[in-house]
């Protein structure tokens, strides 16, 4: 039981709560702090993300009310990076920091940007004054760590680091406490008519409220969908090509707005020729560790901080919201907005969807944009008409029969081209020539393109007659296998009787839908919780080395054991998760289980009495003299142990 863990500051780092720790008892072994707190030899802990907590928490006193949660949410840095990554993985970090897998967690928050460390610690003169003050001793805050924070958020001075750790050495299981190597210096404020510094002030300022954000949450869904609003609202929206934006335009304008030296200053350099640099992951990449750095930067850009991008809207439409122009010209409200209705779907270009927006008014005027919409002189732009509708028939019909008008001023005003609106007027089975004018029918080719060809009624039989067997012959076949395989009646029937040959389609075969099937997760609690103990058993079996119980011992032995681990976190295996409790080993309970396992292997297979301290290194008790319990397992064991070599 450690007795003596101080109480944490507001806003101390965990680090500094071990450093003071170890300040108190005096320690004079390089890894004796982190046996006595951790059960291990192994090397500092981590400043950023801290891991063997639970055997931390489990060691100290109960009345001084430390949780893992409160450990981790409080005096870490993971409050940073929550918003940043995905729930999965934050449920995996979260796990690691519980157990003793330090480098899973360094894998899945690593970036460009390196975690502090012992010679990165930072401290504000003016924080320095206030602690001793206040508590009669400085320490090391959370904020002044954060990679990226090179000012004092609270007094708006520039942090400064000590010289005083690389001078003492051990950086590798050394804890100094900020009172025995923070100096007194003078503070140098931030002058906020600098862009640079008045930068620096908006990252920190940014990264102290997110520490203090217990219940924020966002993902990299969340985040990107906000960005792409944004963007297209700024016009880096790329129409023209399969990127969604324009990413070199954006990469020079971001590199205009902040200078080389400063992001230089903050390990944010940006290659403007190179593919795959961290803007570009931010934005396109799905699978990337972005720091949270990174994030500001761009939002910062963008010109918001984090608490008001946080409360921006949703996802948007693409066109706005509505009503819709419509822009049927003949139409009495032309150019207004009285459209309510718009289908949305997306485009089928090959690497880039984009939005695809369909317009229907009252007056049967239908037309279709591509979006997303960059400026308000977007939605006045038409891509395909679709439909004309009673209205603007009627306009035809009228200018058509009107010898003043010339075929140029009618286009004009109806809003096609010459060519198109000869096919209109072939449609509507209007006069040819035109009143008072020479004009003649649309040539063959036109007539074809609208209602099919010219041909005798034997060709047409001949052809659907060859359509219709080729069906039947072949039952199930897709439309475009029968177009390869009788191309010549495809193609002809496609060109001269396009109206029949839509009717009369190969049917489409019926897709056999996979039935949805619901997990019970009542069954489905009993039997991971059964599964459970299957597993325990066989670590505990006597035949196997000793394994420390865990969850992730034990779900890395089932099938499925990612996903499952991800459930017990939801909540949704409250029986499992009851039963873990009951099995799972702290380091303490695991080592008194390993030196039994010794003993009873010694008397198995009738080993020689092997020497204390030999005995004391293969049961790894040695690195737990300080817990009272694994001493006393460790005599008991080898009492017996000499108690049967003297029967032999």
């Amino acid at each position: 039981m450690i007795t003596c863990f101080p109480d944490p500051h507001p806003d101390e780092i965990f680090y500094s709560l071990c450093a003071r720790y170890a300040n108190r008892m005096k320690y004079s072994a390089k890894t004796a702090v982190t046996r006595d707190l951790f059960g291990s030899n192994a090397p500092l802990v981590n400043i950023a993300f801290p891991s063997r907590l639970g055997t931390l928490v489990a060691n100290l006193p109960f009345f001084q009310h430390y949780t893992v949660d409160r450990l981790i949410d409080d005096h870490t840095l993971f409050p940073v990076f929550r918003p940043f990554l995905s729930s999965a993985r934050l449920s995996d970090i979260r796990e690691n920091m519980v157990g003793t897998n330090y480098s899973s967690v360094y894998t899945r928050v690593s970036t460009s940007i390196p975690l502090p460390n012992t010679e990165h610690l930072r401290f504000c003169p003016l924080c320095v004054e206030d602690d001793r003050i206040r508590w009669k001793e400085c320490y090391w805050h959370r904020v002044h760590q954060i990679p990226g924070v090179k000012v004092c958020p609270i007094h708006r001075v520039f942090l400064q680091r000590t010289c005083n750790i690389t001078r003492k050495g051990w950086h590798e299981y050394g804890f100094f406490s900020a009172e025995s190597v923070v100096e007194q210096t003078s503070p140098m404020e931030v002058d906020c008519s600098d862009f640079c510094q008045s930068a620096l002030l908006k990252v920190a300022l940014d990264f102290a409220w997110l520490l203090n954000q217990h219940d924020l949450s966002c993902n990299p869904t969340f985040l990107r969908e906000r960005y792409e609003m944004i963007l297209t609202d700024r016009g880096f929206a790329n129409r023209t090509s399969h990127e969604k934006f324009d990413i070199h335009r954006l990469m020079q304008e971001f590199k205009k707005y902040y200078p080389a030296h400063l992001l230089s200053m903050l390990s944010c350099e940006l290659t403007e020729h190179e593919r795959n640099n961290w803007l570009h992951r931010l934005l396109y990449g799905n699978n990337h560790q972005i720091h949270p750095l990174h994030h500001l930067l761009l939002i910062h850009f963008l010109g918001y901080n984090v608490e008001t991008f946080n409360h921006l809207s949703g996802r948007r439409n693409p066109f706005g919201n509505g009503p819709w122009p419509c822009l049927n010209p003949v139409s009495q409200h032309y150019r207004q907005r009285v459209i309510n209705d718009c289908s949305i779907s997306k485009t089928t270009l090959r690497g880039n969807r984009r939005p695809k927006g369909v317009f229907w008014c009252e007056c049967g005027f239908v037309y279709s944009r591509i979006g997303p919409d960059t400026c308000e002189e977007d939605s006045f732009k038409i891509k395909y008409i679709l439909q004309v509708g009673p209205v603007w028939e009627e306009a035809l019909r009228r200018l058509w029969d009107d010898p003043t008008i010339s075929l140029r001023e009618m286009a004009k005003r109806l809003g096609l081209g010459r060519p198109a609106l000869q096919c209109q007027a072939t449609r509507l089975g209007l006069s040819f020539p035109r009143p008072g004018g020479l004009l003649l029918q649309p040539s063959l080719k036109k007539q074809i393109h609208l209602n099919g060809g010219l041909f005798n009624d034997q060709t047409r039989d001949h052809y659907r007659g060859s359509w219709l067997r080729a069906i039947q012959e072949n039952p199930g076949i897709r439309v475009k296998a029968l177009q390869k395989k009788y191309r010549q009646v495809y193609r002809w029937l496609y060109t001269h009787d396009r109206h029949w040959q839509k009717e009369h389609l190969p049917p489409r075969p019926q897709v056999r839908r996979t039935p949805v099937h619901f997990i019970n997760w009542d069954e489905r609690d009993r039997q991971t919780a059964k599964a459970v103990e299957e597993i325990v058993l066989q670590i505990k079996d006597p035949n196997n080395a000793p394994e420390r119980i865990t969850k992730i011992s034990i779900f890395k032995r089932m099938e499925d054991g990612e996903s499952l681990l991800r459930y017990l976190y939801g909540g949704k295996l409250p029986l499992t998760e009851k039963m873990l409790n009951n099995v799972i080993e702290s380091a303490e309970e695991f080592m008194i289980r390993r030196i039994w396992w010794m003993r009873d292997r010694y008397l198995r297979e009738k080993l020689a009495l092997p020497m204390r301290s030999i005995f004391a290194r293969q049961t790894g008790a040695e690195n737990y003299k300080p817990s009272s319990k694994i001493r006393e397992a460790f005599e008991t064991a080898f009492q017996s142990l000499e108690a049967a070599s003297t029967q032999k």
